[in-house]
């Protein structure tokens, strides 16, 4: 391998090229392919999991061990390498925007590019439930005959779903529009949310801990998809219609998305009594 490990993870993995000062931190160098030790990883693992959520430190250990996959018929690691790198995953609750908070959110008043940006994506991704890579692809040529279709480029599955009416004019304001950064899109959202008086008091668990606060504090870059759908499942969607609407490749994965209590009808509660 003529490649070091921070090059390799740079020009493979660029969205994780931050991880590289954090194991030079951990393990006091910056890291070669002979770092990788499972004794070092054992440590970095447990190094972050002081630092950070459980769920954040279980995706950077995934990442370890896919470049480590990768590389491993010419790099001489340790066998069993992944066996010190599960992390468990955390229990965690995230909040959606109900149909007539959504509504609030459509009839607030934007007033900066970046504030158009940001209105537009959440609607363009509540509307379809489409990921943010999708939606930043789509143009009009996507929309035939009052249908939306696309294929989703991280799971290569077609979806085609109804196309709603003010589609055509959020996907022209985005190609018309740049893109904030991921703090200044979340940030700006929140700001959003607050103006449009989504600030009901929710209780939250995540990174460990039960959080409380306004609704509009815990927004964030998926809360479009999930309320698209948790909405969809309260008008009595089944999960593998909204499954296939939203492109994924595994019911399990659509659940993440599901924010709302579970409403048992007079049948199903006569089965606790």
């Amino acid at each position: 391998m003529t490649q070091t490990f921070s090059e390799y993870l740079t020009q493979n993995k660029p969205q994780y090229s931050f991880l590289i000062p954090k194991i030079a931190e951990v393990i006091r160098k910056t890291p070669e392919w002979t770092d990788l030790t499972k004794s070092n990883l054992y440590h970095i693992k447990n190094k972050w999991l002081e630092q950070m959520a459980a769920n954040s430190v279980k995706t950077y250990m995934a990442v370890l061990q896919s470049v480590m996959n990768q590389v491993s018929e010419e790099i001489d690691l340790p066998r069993n390498f992944s066996d010190g790198m599960k992390v468990k995953k955390q229990a965690s609750t995230a909040v959606y925007l109900t149909e007539k908070e959504v509504e609030r959110f459509r009839n607030v008043t934007v007033k900066t590019p970046n504030e158009r940006f940001v209105h537009a994506m959440f609607l363009l991704q509540y509307d379809t439930g489409c990921r943010y890579s999708d939606a930043m692809r789509l143009t009009e040529s996507n929309i035939s005959q009052g249908q939306l279709r696309y294929v989703s480029q991280k799971t290569s599955i077609a979806v085609t779903l109804p196309a709603k009416t003010e589609l055509v004019k959020l996907i022209r304001e985005l190609n018309e529009l740049k893109a904030p950064s991921k703090p200044t899109y979340i940030k700006t959202l929140k700001n959003l949310c607050f103006r449009a008086g989504i600030r009901s008091e929710v209780c939250i668990f995540k990174g460990g801990k039960t959080l409380n606060g306004c609704k509009y504090q815990f927004v964030g870059s998926h809360t479009a998809r999930r309320s698209f759908a948790t909405n969809l499942l309260l008008r009595g969607a089944d999960i593998y219609t909204i499954s296939k609407l939203m492109g994924h490749s595994s019911v399990e994965m659509t659940t993440r998305y599901i924010c709302a209590q579970v409403v048992l009808n007079d049948k199903l509660k006569n089965f606790f009594e």
